[in-house]
């Protein structure tokens, strides 16, 4: 499994590495990953442990029933289809004996509990309230062989072109890269080129925090508003999430405030404006093109908000 912790603007480093995760048992305080809207933390003589999740609920009588069907074929080696290896096989096979099992009745197996539970580096991962067993991850993990997900995943850490649709590599592993790796792409490490960029933007956002860098009234900047759309929402999304309620970056956050803009409505962009003062907001565009049709509206329509009170010389100073 891999795990990529990236790099916040508070100054943690990144790295990127190969995790082997042990099993571990019952305890408290973890976050989990998982389809389901509750998880249990493993079993103790049949009793289970509630924990919180992110995700979203699955039913499970439908998990089994959708993967012979939903599960679209996936390259295989030598141009040969997915579904037509051993393992996808062995694995519908194995849909009919699922559907026999009630999800009850799995919960009261505490060895199967404890084989479905793994953690490491501060992500925990519970599969217990999945209609699955121990045989059913074998299987999926003899599909992930047969469908060389090992070389993809090292291809894409090694800089092939693995985007075949724009002919490119896949560079965000390079965002989390440490500075000291190597990412060889067309023959040039691209990771000081990325640490860069990370330099600056962590300086800038000092700048922002400390108050060096004021609005163009001297104010200094409380409230940001940023603009993408697809992974430049969520993604920044995902991390403002995740820190909330983490004590430090909860501390340094202080009175500010962040609004996400990622919808053409009309209505998306009052609420996300309302209340705001241009003359304390800093406006940030997210975009890997700045292109993107839905992203460049909202910015103009925002611009034109900023350039209102505060005039094109504001703009520079409030619109990153």
């Amino acid at each position: 499994m891999l795990h990529a912790s990236s790099r916040t603007l508070a100054g943690t480093k990144p790295s990127v590495q190969a995790l082997s995760i042990p099993p571990v048992g019952p305890a408290t305080g973890h976050r989990c990953l998982t389809g389901s809207s509750t998880v249990h933390g493993g079993c103790e003589s049949g009793k289970v442990h509630t924990r919180t999740v992110l995700g979203g609920s699955t039913s499970a009588r439908s998990v089994s029933t959708q993967v012979a069907k939903l599960l679209q074929p996936m390259a295989a080696p030598k141009g040969q289809s997915i579904a037509d290896t051993p393992a996808w096989h062995a694995l519908k096979e194995h849909v009919a004996e699922i559907d026999q099992l009630h999800l009850r009745d799995l919960m009261q197996d505490e060895r199967r509990c404890m084989s479905l539970i793994k953690e490491s580096e501060g992500i925990y991962i519970d599969f217990t309230r999945q209609r699955v067993t121990s045989k059913t991850m074998e299987l999926l993990l003899n599909l992930a062989e047969a469908s060389n997900l090992r070389g993809k995943i090292d291809n894409m850490f090694s800089g092939e072109h693995i985007n075949s649709t724009e002919d490119r590599a896949v560079l965000h592993t390079a965002t989390r890269a440490r500075r000291d790796q190597k990412i060889i792409v067309d023959g040039k490490n691209v990771v000081p080129d990325v640490w860069d960029v990370l330099d600056k933007i962590k300086a800038f956002s000092d700048k922002v925090r400390s108050g060096e860098w004021k609005g163009i009234t001297g104010k200094p900047l409380k409230s940001v508003v940023a603009i993408g759309i697809g992974g430049s929402f969520l993604g920044p999304l995902f991390v403002h999430t995740a820190l909330r309620t983490e004590p430090t970056a909860a501390k340094q956050a202080g009175d500010r405030q962040l609004r996400f803009l990622a919808n053409v409505d009309p209505i998306d962009v009052a609420r996300a404006l309302s209340g705001l003062d241009p003359e304390t907001t800093l406006v940030v565009v997210i975009s890997k093109t700045f292109t993107t049709a839905e992203t460049m509206l909202n910015a103009r329509t925002v611009r034109q908000w900023l350039l209102g009170p505060l005039g094109q010389e504001g703009v520079a100073k409030h619109m990153v």
